[in-house]
């Protein structure tokens, strides 16, 4: 079971890890640069809870309330982000989620290191070999959660992206006043046929983002469901007490 959650939790990690630039990039327009900053920021919260938890194991060991804990750390970040819109502020509604993923990261990973092999560390071997199963089994996790993350937003990007170029027709009238708004604004300092070409392509890229940010928000629901799961399965699971 210990094994089973590690795998679980670095599918979980690398899904994340692709998914956060992506989303915050693509559908919100953040710089990579900011992107990374603000990531740093809220993978600090790991530092932070560990030292909480370091304080709570030698009064309080029990390690299901950390791991029921954790899942539901996951369960917010994914609802914080499932909620976002393009004016969403990076201080205000996005770190939080990516403390809380932070969180997630140590109560689960931490707890289950300390927890899956507390009875064969006397046996050297043994205890080696389970470690080298542990670790590569979670690199395959971690792996195979970029990859599913990816196949996912390329999925989704494209079906939303696909119901959004239906409006794209003359007959729409939101699609006419922002294509003619845009030609009027680009023909300012470029020749009539130019500015057309500009207006056109800055409606195609608000639609591109726009899909991206749906299939962001598509992504993290299914977070919220999978973490809401894990969470029950914790409280009734009688092998970590």
């Amino acid at each position: 079971l210990g094994v089973g959650i590690f795998s679980f939790s670095y599918l979980i990690l690398g899904s994340n890890n692709y998914i956060l630039p992506f989303f915050l990039q693509n559908g919100l327009g953040y710089s990579w640069e900011t992107i990374g900053r603000f990531q740093a920021l809220g993978l600090s919260a790991a530092l932070l809870t560990w030292l909480v938890m370091m304080r709570v194991l030698p009064k309080y060991p029990s390690p299901k309330k950390f791991f029921v804990l954790g899942f539901i750390s996951l369960a917010t970040f994914g609802w914080l982000l499932s909620s976002l819109t393009p004016a969403a502020d990076m201080w205000l509604h996005i770190l939080p989620a990516l403390a809380l993923n932070g969180c997630f990261v140590m109560l689960v990973l931490a707890t289950t290191a300390m927890q899956t092999f507390r009875d064969v560390g006397h046996e050297d071997t043994l205890f080696a070999h389970a470690q080298q199963v542990k670790n590569m089994l979670g690199q395959i996790a971690m792996a195979a959660g970029t990859s599913i993350a990816t196949i996912f937003m390329q999925w989704r990007s494209t079906v939303q992206y696909g119901a959004l170029n239906i409006r794209l027709t003359n007959e729409d009238p939101i699609f006419a006043q922002q294509l003619q708004q845009f030609s009027q604004f680009f023909s300012l300092s470029h020749e009539a046929s130019q500015a057309n070409q500009m207006a056109m392509a800055q409606v195609a890229q608000q639609i591109s983002q726009q899909a991206s940010l749906l299939a962001g928000i598509e992504f993290f629901w299914v977070v919220i469901w999978v973490a809401i799961t894990a969470a029950v399965l914790s409280v009734l699971q009688k092998v970590f007490r």
